[in-house]
């Protein structure tokens, strides 16, 4: 039906010879109200689930948060720049396909989605890295993007857990021995939202890290084996939060295709007494989840608060 291409269009004499089929006005009415109320209960599930879905995820956001404002006297302050060097990555020459022909995954931006970085979609030669500005990050190092529009969801902040190369828009941290690079993840990750001059605009509206105040954040580290403790819980709520997340997606996808089915059979004749018991059914079951998910994450909070509880010295305090 749609005609032109500079500018696409859909004209009265494209739309005149379309045929819709529909039945009498007591059917009509009959299929509205059963959408109706099939609608406004898939509506009342989606929104549970956004809600559950942004709990879960505050849970941990507020748990990292605790654990990185404590001020146990055994945690010490220094600034970034005092226990980590940093380098800087490039791009071998994409003239040459031989140095885009080999085994070292080369990161990018777009690979930079999760906080362990293991491979890459690109990958270059030994040669190319021996040639060109990349730099291999090794394994207990950190990647992080300093430029590009992936910023405006946030600073992407990975852990190497294999050697890989890296372009120019990200650098690679390197801690000291004595700093857990895990520990150090999330520390950084905890301090991010406090300081917003973090970022800034490069040219043409690119978003760009400034290094010098990145190198400036003041961390609180304390010993290695209680960094090494913190860590184990904290990713241990990690895999909670986003086992809980992947569940909440999964339903917003199954209501979301749920809609679309019943539209489907609304207009094709097929929303049979059959079909309008299943949707019944099916919302009972949604409401049952929903309750069930909801006391996932209560059930969740609650266990984190009872362990820092536990931990706390003078629970009164707490």
């Amino acid at each position: 039906m749609i005609t032109g291409s500079a500018q696409p269009q859909i004209t009265r004499q494209s739309l005149a010879p379309v045929k819709i089929s529909f039945p009498e006005p007591a059917e009509q009415e009959r299929i509205v109200a059963i959408l109706d109320e099939a609608f406004a209960g898939l509506a009342a599930a989606t929104a549970n689930a956004d809600k559950n879905l942004k709990n879960a995820r505050e849970l941990f956001e507020s748990q990292l948060q605790a654990t990185f404002t404590r001020h146990d006297a055994e945690w010490g302050q220094c600034s970034l720049d005092q226990i980590c060097k940093f380098t800087s990555g490039g791009t071998p020459s994409k003239a040459n396909l031989s140095y885009w022909n080999g085994d070292v995954p080369w990161v990018s931006g777009k690979d930079m989605k999760s906080d362990r970085i293991s491979d890459a979609a690109l990958h270059i030669s030994r040669k190319a890295v021996e040639v060109s500005a990349t730099r291999i990050a090794p394994v207990g190092s950190l990647l992080i993007l300093v430029r590009g529009m992936g910023l405006a969801n946030g600073i992407a902040l990975a852990e190497v857990i294999s050697p890989c190369a890296f372009n120019q828009d990200i650098k690679a941290i390197l801690p000291n021995q004595e700093v857990n690079s895990r520990f150090l993840l999330w520390a950084l990750r905890s301090q991010f939202p406090r300081f917003p001059e973090l970022l800034s605009n490069a040219a043409h509206g690119t978003l760009k890290v400034e290094m010098e105040a990145l190198r400036n954040v003041l961390l609180r580290i304390p010993p290695f084996q209680i960094q090494e403790k913190i860590v184990s819980q904290i990713d241990t709520l990690a895999v909670e939060t986003e086992t809980l997340a992947r569940l909440y997606l999964r339903k917003a996808d199954a209501l979301m295709n749920l809609k679309q089915a019943l539209l489907r059979k609304a207009f094709s004749g097929e929303l049979t007494k059959a079909v309008q018991a299943d949707i019944t059914s099916y919302a009972t079951n949604v409401s049952t989840d929903i309750r069930r998910d909801t006391a996932m994450v209560i059930a969740l909070a609650y266990e984190r608060h009872s362990r820092a509880l536990a931990r706390c010295e003078n629970p009164h305090e707490y």
